[in-house]
């Protein structure tokens, strides 16, 4: 019997490359990294002709009497083309390093442009100091700066063009990854909310896997909630690539088992930490004898940061404010003469620390409504103290449409210019609501509470309570002026899709 022979028949079987391997996602990243390539030689030119041929810029666009030094260039074609070479080397290590070639469908549009953003700045600063090493004294400074100026616009329209064609495909089903969420609990949810906000033209996800009985054969957000007998024939009968496990309160042992599952049947799986394994990866270990403990670090905003933030508030509120005081008037117009009552709606709402603040919006319910609020809890859909109501009786037709594009919240712009909350940041919560919140979910309160926030560009009410909390607990740990801006950018589109707006 050849016992080794049947050991390396098994070992070969285990150690095979996985039957779904995306051998065709990694390809198409090597094409896109050749194109980049080019690319990057195109913003090197386009550099050079800024620094050398200013007049030949003015001169494409017509504006041939505007009289601009010539710039003399330096005749050192050889060392431009070294530098070319040098700077597209360079480029491609750090687009590699801000991981801009993994496969990026599920990537928002403003995360690719600000890792492009990081890897122009890096490239830049790494291509200078070492021209300076090498003593290419006579390349221009101005060239390789506006290299790095160049290379971010073009690659980011270029990424930009991409992300656009590849939703065009994605809305016609072609190229979309089939995913089965391991886990239809509250972390699988909250999952199927962001692969639908990154995807918005047909969701790859196809259904739920579970193994709790009571929850196979119902439907979750229009997905079935299959059993998981047989992963592999269900693998096959959906066409499915990737298992992604989302049971984060699991027991490490069932966890373990379903990865060696995944892994002998050789189908591709990915791991979901929990919310608060992530909000708490902040620590500074330190030593007590032989074991090590960890310290959590909280990283609230600090003074200086806190009064930048307000500055930009105010700034920001006023400008948007004037330029949409036309769609203000109008709204006020609509409201006053199609119902009783009037046009703003003010409640007493729960600020940063505990501060009770009057919150202005335009009214969308029939006037008294507000009285019903606990009478109609028993039908809320929230399973926190958020009264969440899909068809709110009380709502005016003109409310209703107000609240599904979240235009009712516009006169809170008044309320950011007061102080009483920011553009970005947890939404505030009725004091009715904050009586009821655990000890561990005020943390949220430690930060200005804002018109827009992380929950509400992750689902808004599609998200159970305790998820929301998390997130917003999320943002207050990692609270930076870039995290506002990317929550500030995604609230447009999270708009537009009117997901989980009621």
């Amino acid at each position: 019997m050849d016992i080794q022979g049947d050991i390396d028949t098994e070992l070969r079987k285990y150690f095979k490359k996985p039957a779904y391997f995306p051998s065709r996602e990694y390809l198409l990243q090597i094409v896109i990294w050749l194109f980049d390539f080019i690319l990057f030689f195109v913003s090197i030119y386009i550099a050079y002709r800024l620094r050398y041929h200013v007049v030949d810029i003015f001169q494409w666009f017509g504006f041939s009497t505007i009289q601009i030094p010539h710039l003399e260039f330096p005749y050192r074609t050889e060392l431009y083309i070294r530098y070319s070479i040098l700077f597209s080397i360079i480029m491609s290590l750090t687009f590699i390093h801000f991981k801009l070639y993994l496969p990026r469908k599920y990537t928002s549009r403003i995360d690719d442009v600000f890792n492009i953003a990081k890897s122009a700045v890096v490239g830049t600063v790494l291509t200078l100091g070492i021209v300076f090493l090498v003593k290419w004294h006579v390349l221009s400074r101005l060239v390789i700066v506006l290299s790095g100026f160049t290379t971010f616009f073009v690659l980011s329209a270029w990424r930009l063009l991409l992300k656009s064609v590849n939703a065009q495909l994605l809305k016609r089903g072609i190229g979309t990854d089939k995913i089965f969420i391991y886990g239809a609990g509250e972390a699988g949810q909250l999952l199927l909310s962001q692969y639908r906000l990154l995807t918005p033209f047909g969701s790859s996800i196809v259904g739920f896997l579970d193994d709790n009985p009571k929850k196979v054969g119902k439907m979750i957000e229009g997905l079935p909630v299959l059993a998981t007998d047989n992963i592999e024939k269900l693998c096959k009968k959906y066409d499915v690539r990737t298992v992604i496990l989302a049971m984060p309160s699991a027991p490490s042992k069932r966890k373990l088992e379903i990865i060696l599952y995944l892994r002998n049947h050789n189908i591709d799986f990915r791991i979901m930490p929990d919310v608060l394994d992530i909000i708490t990866h902040r620590v500074s270990p330190e030593r007590v004898g032989s074991i090590t403990l960890f310290r959590l670090i909280d990283q609230p905003l600090t003074p200086p940061w806190r009064l930048l933030k307000r500055i930009i508030d105010i700034v920001l509120s006023i400008v948007i404010f004037m330029t949409l005081l036309p769609l203000l008037i109008l709204i006020a117009i609509i409201i006053k003469s199609t119902s009783r009552g009037p046009i703003i709606f003010k409640q007493d709402r729960i600020g940063e620390k505990g501060k009770c603040f009057t919150i202005y919006k335009f009214r969308t319910m029939y006037v008294g409504s507000e009285k019903r609020h606990e009478d109609l809890r028993p039908i809320s859909k929230s399973d926190g103290p958020l009264l969440v109501l899909p068809d709110d009786p009380r709502l005016t037709p003109v409310g209703k449409f107000l609240r599904r594009i979240s235009l009712d919240e516009l006169p809170q712009l008044v309320n950011v210019i007061k102080g009483d909350m920011s553009l970005v940041g947890p939404r505030p919560l009725m004091p009715s609501e904050i009586k009821k919140y655990k000890n561990w979910h005020l943390k949220r309160l430690t930060v200005p509470q804002g018109m827009t926030g992380l929950w509400q560009v992750s689902g808004r009410a599609a998200i159970p309570f305790d998820q929301m909390v998390k997130l917003d607990i999320y943002y207050v740990e990692n609270w930076s002026l870039l995290l506002d801006l990317k929550i500030f950018l995604l609230t447009i589109p999270s708009v537009i899709s009117m997901r989980g707006a009621y």
